[in-house]
């Protein structure tokens, strides 16, 4: 009696037997071999967040080998699996929702998608913070179009998981043909510590988009520190307007709206002070000769 293992090999792998046979007599019939499935991981980044994706996939044998359905997180991310691929898949296609995806990485076992959702018709101003024994986030619409609401969120990191802190949708007060002013008070700041915080405008399909974001330091002796995105964004708001070179000149003049509020990072020179440099130098990149 001569007993052994054995396998069928095809262009997927080798697909074993799950136990000795007897080949004495030649020939074998009833063995049930196990396959290892072809798996790939899928990577979403960007979408619209709680959106349904499905993806798909094709192989030269096949006009589907087989795909996944997945939902994205509140950040428009989502990770998944598709299994048991035919080994000559080729292709992989996403269907969403509302936006677009374009395939960043394909490998073996993994492919990455860079998604895109469209913006919401709302025309943010400003978002910045303020403090005046508490601290608040404030924004200023230009103009709201469909717009539900907002949300606050907030993370340890900037680059971080951001976890939404108010209860429920803060409601739009704005129109097509104006703005509005609103401002939410978090809770939980921790004095020496920097929090991080991002402004979603959600619109009436649920349909969303991130501002931000702003990073705040509350110091022990109660001073409010911004870090703006680049030099002259004295307002935090991340990119230079008018309005920073009028802050800029009002703490010039030793007009600052709110002595507690300073904004780090805004320098333009080094020299560690607000003057008229940065005022020059914000009007000349709004004029776009800097």
């Amino acid at each position: 009696m001569t007993e052994c293992l054995v396998s069928v090999i095809t262009e997927g792998g080798c697909c074993p037997s799950a136990h000795h046979v007897d080949l004495s007599e030649g020939s074998v019939t009833g063995i049930d071999f196990t396959c290892p499935e072809n798996t790939i991981s899928v990577n979403i980044k960007g979408a619209c967040p709680n959106e349904v994706i499905w993806i798909d996939s094709f192989s030269e044998t096949t006009s589907s080998g087989g795909g996944i359905e997945i939902i994205t997180d509140s950040q428009g991310n989502a990770t998944g699996e598709i299994k048991g691929l035919p080994p000559d898949t080729t292709s992989y296609s996403v269907l969403t929702e509302s936006g677009t995806c374009t395939a960043d990485i394909i490998e073996a076992t993994r492919i990455d998608f860079t998604c895109s959702c469209p913006p919401t018709l709302i025309t943010l101003a400003s978002f910045t913070a303020n403090y005046d024994n508490t601290l608040a986030l404030e924004w200023q619409t230009a103009s709201e179009i469909d717009n539900a609401g907002f949300n606050i969120w907030q993370s340890d990191t900037e680059d971080g998981q951001y976890v939404r802190i108010n209860d429920k949708l803060i409601p739009a007060k704005g129109s097509p043909i104006q703005g509005a002013a609103d401002a939410y008070q978090p809770s939980g700041t921790v004095p020496g510590r920097t929090h991080h915080y991002k402004l979603e405008d959600v619109d009436l399909g649920g349909v969303s988009t991130f501002h931000g974001p702003i990073s705040v330091t509350l110091t022990e002796s109660g001073v409010l520190l911004l870090s703006p995105k680049e030099p002259g964004d004295l307002n935090g708001h991340g990119n230079l307007t008018l309005a920073d070179a009028v802050m800029a000149l009002r703490v010039t003049c030793g007009l600052n709206l709110a002595p507690d509020h300073v904004l780090t990072g805004a320098d333009t020179n080094g020299d560690g002070k607000i003057g008229l440099q940065e005022v020059i130098y914000v009007l000349q990149k709004v004029a776009e000769i800097r």
